[in-house]
């Protein structure tokens, strides 16, 4: 019985994969000022990771800033984002 019920044309021999590895999002597009969206990306990432930290540890700091400054961060780099687009 192949895969077709899971939307694969044909059954996944012995050391093969179905999924084959992409891109990763943003990795080849640019700003028009000539920012890599995928570091925008990542950095937006790291920053609302830190927000969640510190919202759960309310004395905290990440990387030596408090929540305000990281939810700026967020928000400046959703700014960037959006305008690239």
């Amino acid at each position: 019985m192949g895969c077709a019920g899971l939307g694969v044309g044909r059954a996944v021999r012995k050391g093969e994969t179905r999924l084959r590895p992409g891109p990763r999002l943003g990795a080849a597009l640019t700003s028009p000022e000539g920012e890599n969206m995928g570091e925008l990306i990542a950095q937006l990432d790291a920053a609302k990771v830190n927000v969640r930290w510190l919202l759960d540890h309310e004395s905290g700091l990440a990387d030596m800033h408090g929540l305000k400054y990281w939810a700026g961060e967020v928000e400046r780099l959703r700014d960037r984002i959006r305008e690239a687009l």
